[in-house]
């Protein structure tokens, strides 16, 4: 069950009064509805302008507007966490740090086409997250079209065995950072084709939810393998037994990118997993973590999985914010969106 009007209302209220700046602006904007404009909409993004995260993230930054000592994508100190980590925090596009991360970006996309796909793949998330994109518009499109005619229709070309079960891979961009990119440039992408998405989202939450472990062959041909958050989802391993941290971190991350499409009550699987969620609301209407170990660390809040918004979890409402803030943002986004007709 969606969250009704008073439930929103309630938290929502709870969360401007006592969220830090990031978890109260997004609320303000994202959740009620408030213009940027608007008076304390622009005092609270001040607050994050001046917050302690946002300060050592400019500090990481070089010139050429480089992050970290190390590769553009591997480790919670590189280019691709602190741009995602930017536009989760409230972070504004034109804002010169992420401005300069995102064009740096660019610059690997063209000139390092050996190590093309993770960078394409941050790249297109920040750009469509920014604003309108043709290049993104186009990419969407094709690869739409290949989810339809190649994927779906020859299983065997993306179906491999390891270790005697069933697993897939992808020759390009592994397929969370399509999810991510199409559900974060959404908000204008729906206006110029919402049709496309659904063979993408019937093949991801059908088919590939059946997949366990999931392998990526990078360019080099290297084998990379990761786990499946459309699995955790299907088993119903977040309802039926206790969860591990990164399993539930997991499930909540693609339940706001997916609440996206407005298709979290037609999948069994996700109104399932919201609605386990969702009834962990404790007597004050704020919703708490159903299991323990849930900290500020890299098991668990990082690049890949989300990121905690609250820079200070030892004060107890901050883990409550985190939560909150979450359940809510994935009952309105729901809401708001037109859906998507997929078939069963």
């Amino acid at each position: 069950m969606l969250l009704n009007e008073n439930e929103l209302l309630n938290a929502c209220e709870w969360l401007v009064q006592n969220g830090g700046p990031s978890i109260k602006y997004r609320t303000l904007t994202e959740i009620l509805g408030l213009d940027i404009n608007d008076s304390i909409v622009q005092e609270t993004y001040k607050e994050i302008l001046n917050s302690k995260r946002l300060k050592f993230i400019s500090s990481r930054q070089k010139e050429n507007g480089c992050f970290g000592e190390k590769s553009f994508h591997h480790g919670t100190d590189s280019g691709e966490t602190y741009l995602r980590e930017l536009f989760e925090m409230g972070v504004s596009p034109k804002h010169e740090v992420l401005h300069k991360g995102i064009e740096y970006a660019k610059v690997l996309h063209i000139t390092k086409p050996e190590s093309t796909s993770w960078i394409t793949a941050v790249y297109l998330e920040s750009i469509g997250r920014a604003g309108k994109s043709q290049l993104v518009l186009d990419w969407y499109r094709e690869y739409s079209e290949r989810f339809s005619l190649i994927y779906k229709n020859h299983r065997e070309d993306w179906l491999i065995v390891k270790n005697g079960k069933p697993a897939t891979y992808y020759l390009e961009i592994p397929f969370m950072y399509v999810i991510r990119t199409i559900s974060n440039s959404w908000w204008w992408l729906k206006e110029y084709d919402d049709s496309s998405v659904a063979a993408i989202l019937d093949f991801l939450l059908n088919d590939m939810a059946e997949v366990k472990d999931l392998y990526w062959i990078a360019p080099n041909r290297q084998l990379f393998a990761y786990s499946n958050f459309l699995h955790v989802i299907a088993s119903n391993s977040i309802s039926l037994r206790q969860p591990s941290v990164i399993d539930f971190i997991m499930s909540l991350e693609g339940l706001w990118l997916l609440a996206q499409f407005g298709i979290i009550e037609e999948y069994p699987n996700l109104k399932n997993v919201f609605s386990f969620i969702s009834s962990k609301k404790n007597d004050d209407g704020l919703w708490e973590f159903p299991i323990d170990g849930v900290t500020k660390t890299k098991s668990s809040w990082h690049s890949y999985h989300g990121f905690s918004l609250e820079e200070n979890w030892r004060k107890k409402e901050s883990p409550i914010a985190e939560l909150t803030f979450r359940v809510c943002l994935i009952s309105e986004r729901n809401r708001k969106s037109r859906g998507i007709k997929t078939k069963k």
